[in-house]
């Protein structure tokens, strides 16, 4: 399989983490913070939050900043909407409140 840092990465910046999912992975990571790991960003939506730029986290190679993993189906990467879906359903599930606050979806 190719090295996560060089497959295809979608990130979606919501409730203050970010998910992040590698094309062709499992699972959706999870992070504290707005972060992006040093790549290049097509901004898809206006920013009305600052994102910090990490590039010494590479995708594939930064287990320690992991807050936690969504499993999901691989396949589910091409649909325009299952990340967003998937972390709003992680967040209302791990938060007292619910899922709450601005989110943007980033490419």
């Amino acid at each position: 399989m190719t090295d996560p840092s060089r497959r295809p990465v979608r990130r979606y910046w919501a409730f203050g983490l970010t998910f992040r999912w590698v094309e062709n992975d499992g699972f959706v990571v999870v992070k504290r913070g707005y972060v992006d790991e040093g790549s290049t960003v097509i901004q898809v939506h206006s920013r009305q939050f600052p994102v910090q730029d990490r590039p010494g986290e590479t995708a594939g190679h930064d287990q320690a900043s992991w807050l936690a993993t969504i499993p999901t189906p691989a396949a589910r990467w091409y649909e325009p909407t299952a990340l967003s879906e998937l972390a709003a359903a992680w967040a209302a599930a791990h938060s007292r409140s619910g899922a709450t606050g601005t989110s943007r979806a980033l490419g």
